[in-house]
């Protein structure tokens, strides 16, 4: 069984190039706060290199540094309460839990997951979708939201319900495949 404990930095430093957009799809598709998503996937990559040498050769690389990343979401979603790093804590865990089920999606498949779910982000109407932002970018509480908009945290706890069916049959429909 080769290894990697041999590898020059200029020679890892190729590998992160070659799988670095890949790791970054993942995380994102992990549920990561986009702002964090580039220090998850170089903290990875670190993570990598000091493990380097627990590397088989015969194995996929990029699949190594996702599962890697992987950890690093889950740490994260564990060790900041606030949820800082990760936009949903449920979410995150949830599409955790299945990318480990599935052995870590390749990176062309999560690239088309995030892109499927941009495309259908973007074609809520304005108040969906900057209901979607304020919950997800600002981490506003359904209280929270709730008190704004003058209605009840369980009215839009069930708008969120439905708003989730809604992105994910539109994944669905764009990506062509089924997604639990």
């Amino acid at each position: 069984m080769e290894r990697l404990d041999n590898i020059t930095l200029e020679e890892f430093g190729r590998l992160i190039r070659k799988h670095q957009a890949g790791v970054r799809a993942f995380v994102c598709s992990l549920g990561a706060c986009f702002d964090y998503v580039d220090d998850i996937a170089q903290e990875s990559f670190l993570i990598a290199w000091k493990k380097r040498d627990s590397f088989d050769t015969s194995r996929d690389f990029g699949n190594w540094v996702r599962g890697i990343a992987r950890n690093v979401v889950l740490r994260k979603r564990v060790k900041d309460e606030r949820g800082a790093h990760v936009v949903n804590m449920k979410l995150s865990e949830i599409l955790a839990e299945q990318s480990e089920e599935e052995d870590v999606r390749d990176p062309e498949t999560t690239l088309a997951l995030v892109q499927a779910l941009d495309d259908c982000v973007d074609q809520l109407p304005p108040k969906t979708g900057a209901l979607l932002r304020e919950r997800y970018e600002n981490n506003a509480t359904a209280s929270q939201l709730a008190e704004r908009l003058g209605t009840t945290g369980d009215a839009v706890r069930q708008a969120f319900v439905r708003l989730r069916r809604r992105l994910r049959e539109c994944i669905q429909e764009r990506v062509g495949e089924a997604i639990s």
